[in-house]
């Protein structure tokens, strides 16, 4: 392959990886949570997926739906054991910036569609006083939130772009100095000739 065309190739390839770098860099943000108080559950149904490890959740006197991923809480969440125990109310803390979008049709007919927010941390009650409390590991590790910061690997992605643009720059430049030293002609004792 011609040197040009692996000098342009590395260009462009250069600053496309700066440019995602940037990109990457730039969804850096602060994970908050938003503490949700206790009330009657109306709606826990299974959201329909390969796995059936997430549950949708609706509260009395409130329309916002949240998502219960079963899979990331220690310990182990048996929602039909918990009902039956008669632990029928939640309080919950969610991320205020994870929504996913569910479609769950019960058996009932109760359909809960929308976004819903992503539970970290739930504490279920039966009312009395009595509680049971399940964590995601998200929420044990930075129950307080935290930074997701990812300019580390768009910083590193930075940095591959720039040796690129550079290799690209100097193949460009030895092309460029080689085509010049083939057309400068003279001999020794007379000036030299540059067409």
């Amino acid at each position: 392959m011609p040197r040009r065309i692996i000098a342009f190739l590395a260009l462009v390839i250069g600053i496309i990886a700066i440019v995602l770098g940037i990109a990457i860099g730039t969804i850096s943000h602060h994970v908050s949570y938003r503490h949700v108080e206790e009330a009657r559950i109306i709606h826990y149904l299974t959201i329909p997926d390969e796995t059936h490890q997430s549950v949708s959740i609706q509260l009395a006197n409130d329309q916002t739906l949240y998502a219960l991923p079963l899979s990331n809480f220690t310990p182990s969440i048996d929602g039909k054991q918990l009902f039956k125990a008669g632990y029928i109310y939640a309080s919950f803390y969610y991320d205020i910036g994870l929504k996913i979008h569910i479609d769950v049709l019960a058996d009932t007919g109760t359909h809960l569609v929308g976004d819903a927010y992503n539970i970290v941390s739930i504490t279920f009650s039966d009312g009395t006083g009595n509680q049971k409390v399940f964590n995601s590991q998200g929420y044990i590790r930075h129950p307080q939130g935290y930074d997701d910061n990812t300019w580390p690997p768009g910083l590193i992605t930075i940095g591959v772009g720039v040796l690129l643009v550079i290799v690209g720059v100097i193949l460009f430049m030895r092309k460029e100095r080689t085509r010049l030293s083939n057309n400068i002609t003279g001999t020794p004792g007379n000036p030299l000739y540059i067409p």
